[in-house]
C-alpha cells in the first residue's frame, strides 16, 4: 500500500528499446515528482518514497528475473514496475512533461515468503491514495499552472 513516486526508470520494459536509443534515460519531469510527493505528504500519506524503479517486461519468479530485480536493487532501485520507463520516453519524444505514481503491492524478492498481494485490502487503499495523489497534481498543473 505504500506510494512510489518514480524519478526515473531502468528500461527493461520490451518497449523502450524501440522508442529511444539503447541508454537513453527515461526520467520524470523534476518538478512533478515533487508535487506528487508534496501532494501526497498533503494528503497525509506518510508511505511515500522517491527514487528510481524498473520497468520490466516481466517480474513474476524465475531465475533470470530475480538476478535482474537483485542487481536493480542493489544499485538503488526502489520498485519494479511495467509501464514508466515507456511513459518517461514517449513523453521525452513529444517533449511533454510526465511524472508516475504507483502503488507497492509486495516484495518480488519476497514472493516465496507470502509478499505478494495485489489484491488485498492494503494495496486497494493504495490504489485510492494512487489515484486521489495523481488527480490533485493534475488539478495543481491547471489550475496552479505548475
Amino acid at each position: 500500500g505504500d506510494l512510489i513516486v518514480t524519478t526515473g526508470s531502468g528500461a527493461e520494459d520490451g518497449v523502450s528499446q524501440y522508442l529511444v536509443p539503447a541508454g537513453f534515460p527515461c526520467v520524470a519531469d523534476p518538478a512533478l515528482c515533487i508535487a506528487m510527493r508534496d501532494t501526497a505528504k498533503s494528503l497525509g500519506y506518510e508511505r511515500v518514497h522517491f527514487g528510481i524503479t524498473l520497468a520490466s517486461a516481466v517480474f513474476y519468479p524465475s531465475p533470470a528475473v530475480e538476478q535482474t530485480l537483485a542487481s536493480n536493487a542493489a544499485a538503488g532501485a526502489i520498485g519494479v514496475e511495467m509501464e514508466n520507463s515507456a511513459l518517461f520516453a514517449v513523453a521525452s519524444i513529444r517533449g511533454i512533461r510526465a511524472a508516475a505514481v504507483s502503488t507497492v503491492d509486495g516484495c518480488p524478492l519476497k514472493w516465496d515468503e507470502g509478499d505478494y498481494d495485489p489484491a488485498g485490502t492494503t494495496v486497494t487503499n493504495g490504489k485510492e491514495r494512487m489515484i486521489k495523489t495523481g488527480i490533485n497534481v493534475a488539478k495543481r498543473v491547471v489550475l496552479e499552472n505548475l
